[in-house]
């Protein structure tokens, strides 16, 4: 019987072919081997592998937002137009997907620029990895019934609820008091901790001796939820029937070129100097064109190995979103300078100087690892590195 291959990838600035993977060989809904290892070996390994991946937490953009009890592609038209008032770029450049509507009406997004899950598919289809599915971090966590699943991953803590529901949180440093708080208030747990937790949990989180701690290999033995990131739509296989009208067509192709011999001929130096001009456009690392087609292949091949981008500002962008839900929609300027972000309120929300939801603002977004400014008339600073 098939199994498939589960990942935990790094941050995609650094993912390549040669780069260290945590990996789970699933099968049957168990685990039967785990480990670290290269993406390259673990391609020898399992050849054309069914492969599902999850991506880190420092790319990853997951929110919840509140929409209207919508269904199909109206619901689709309302998630584009709120991602768009969100996003500092195209929204064609983001590649976005969303779990189903709750019945309070919220709803998981998550998103990523296209070009980064182009990248992601690429190497993967190079290694011979046949990639099906690039989750968001929480969502192949294990769960034990109706109660959350927590895992401790660096500064950030997973938390995964449902089939298709988690979120991300910061930890924070010296701030678990509060992040303790913000987790009860999220899962409507005000007495007790009612979470099993995947691994060791952090210091100072309260932990239930009477629930027993799961194993760090389960981290990918979770059910798959009903939604990814899409990737890139896959070549179909030629028909048979295509494949011999093909043929039949390059035969007419060829006697016409016996008439036309001469005409092809007298284009092929313009070709030539046109495609040595695209090279030139496209590749500016390329010196001498002595042969397009040859230099252009070698420098994307070149290109496989080099780090998958994401930019900084979508993730400044979504954590203050996600610590403040509420700006959802309600912005109507951001601008981004390094490090920070200047937004401008919608008037309708009113202004937030000396008043306590300002307070709470900064509370929520202090736990994230975040500070919030004032500047009046409605402007605020998000930074990373204190008011300045």
């Amino acid at each position: 019987m098939k199994g498939e291959l589960r990942l935990r990838l790094p941050p995609l600035s650094t993912l390549h072919a040669q780069s260290e993977v945590d990996w789970a060989w699933w099968q049957q809904g168990r685990v039967l081997s785990h480990g670290r290892g290269a993406l390259s070996v673990l391609a020898v390994r399992h050849p054309a592998a069914i492969t599902r991946a999850c991506l880190d937490v420092q790319d990853l953009i997951l929110l919840d937002l509140l929409l209207p009890p919508l269904t199909g592609r109206r619901l689709e038209v309302a998630m584009q137009a709120e991602i768009e008032s969100l996003l500092l770029e195209d929204v064609a450049e983001v590649a976005f997907a969303h779990g189903p509507q709750d019945r309070d009406g919220r709803v998981a997004v998550a998103w990523l620029g296209r070009e980064a899950v182009q990248q992601v598919a690429l190497l993967f289809a190079a290694l011979g990895l046949k990639l099906q599915g690039l989750y968001p971090t929480p969502l192949l966590l294990p769960l034990q019934g109706n109660q959350p699943t927590l895992q401790a991953c660096g500064d950030h803590l997973l938390v995964r609820t449902s089939r298709d529901r988690g979120w991300v949180q910061w930890l924070g440093q010296g701030q678990q008091g509060v992040a303790v708080q913000q987790l009860r208030a999220r899962l409507g747990d005000d007495d007790q901790a009612t979470w099993h937790w995947l691994g060791a949990a952090p210091s100072g989180w309260p932990v239930d001796d009477a629930v027993p701690e799961l194993p760090h290999e389960q981290q990918w033995s979770g059910p798959l939820p009903s939604w990814s990131l899409p990737l890139p739509s896959q070549q179909k296989r030629t028909p048979w029937l295509a494949m011999g009208l093909g043929v039949a067509a390059a035969v007419l192709v060829g006697l016409g070129l016996q008439v036309q011999t001469w005409q092809w001929a007298a284009q092929t130096q313009t070709l030539q100097h046109d495609m040595q001009q695209e090279t030139r456009q496209r590749l500016p690392g390329v010196g001498e064109v002595v042969d397009p087609v040859v230099q252009a292949r070698r420098a994307v091949e070149a290109g496989a190995a080099k780090p998958i981008s994401a930019p900084d500002v979508q993730r400044l962008a979504a954590t203050a979103l996600q610590a403040v839900p509420e700006w959802a929609g309600a912005v109507a300027l951001m601008e981004y300078h390094p490090g920070e972000l200047q937004l401008q309120l919608d008037p309708a929300l009113g202004p937030p100087a000396d008043t306590p939801r300002l307070e709470r603002w900064q509370q929520a977004l202090q736990a994230h690892g975040l500070t919030l400014t004032d500047r009046g008339n409605g402007r605020l600073r998000v930074s990373a590195n204190g008011p300045g």
